[in-house]
Formats: structure tokens, sequence, C-alpha cells
């Protein structure tokens, strides 16, 4: 029987494609192409997650504007936390988890954006 193997994509609307893919590049190191597609290779032997959240849940973003929420698994949060802020970039302190360490900033468009570092 086939299964999901992880995630294939996040689709994020915005006025102003352009500068959202630009926010994305300078801050995360996202490349895209000219349409605004970015491909990002997963060459770890990690998971993706798929959770669903109460309407209501301020979890990904605020309810009245945001229904997706991208997180993104990164190899060293510490640094790239550090390399945002210095940018100007705001971000939340660093949390250990169960399942590693967080972050969340939120993107140009004000997008909350969930930063993942695994535990070894």
């Amino acid at each position: 029987m086939a299964a999901v193997t992880g995630i294939g994509g996040v689709f994020l609307r915005s006025t102003d494609p352009e500068r959202l893919a630009t926010w994305y590049r300078e801050n995360l190191k996202v490349t895209f192409d000219v349409t605004h597609v970015a491909i990002i290779p997963d060459t770890t032997d990690a998971y993706s997650v798929l959770a669903v959240f109460p309407a209501a849940s301020t979890y990904i973003g605020a309810p009245e504007r945001q229904n997706v929420m991208i997180n993104f698994r990164v190899d060293d949060l510490v640094e790239l936390r550090s390399e945002l802020v210095a940018r100007g970039v705001e971000c939340d302190e660093i949390t250990t988890e169960e399942y590693g360490l967080f972050t969340w900033t939120h993107d140009v468009d004000g997008n909350r954006v969930e930063l993942w570092q695994p535990l070894s």
C-alpha cells in the first residue's frame, strides 16, 4: 500500500511574492527560481510532521490570518538564530522540547515560522 513519506511542499499566499521569496532567501538561505518555487532536498534520515490544530489555536499564528505554518528542520539552530537576530529578525528564545530545539519567528508577511533542530 502507498504511504506518505514526508512533506511534499508548503504553499503561501502573498501580496508581494518577490518580497516574501527574498525574505526566505536572505534569512533562511532558501533558493527560489524565477517563478518563486524552491526545491529543498532532504538528505537526512530525519522525519517530517503533519499536525492538525483546532481553529482557535494560536500555535500556528493568528487564527484570523494564518492557516498554515512552516516548520523548517535546521542543522544548527543556535547559529541560525544568532544570524537572524543580527539581521534584525525577531526570534523567540530557543526552547528545548522532547523532539529537539525550537524557536519561532515571522516572515516579512507576518506568517509565524517554526525552526527546529532535532536532537542528535
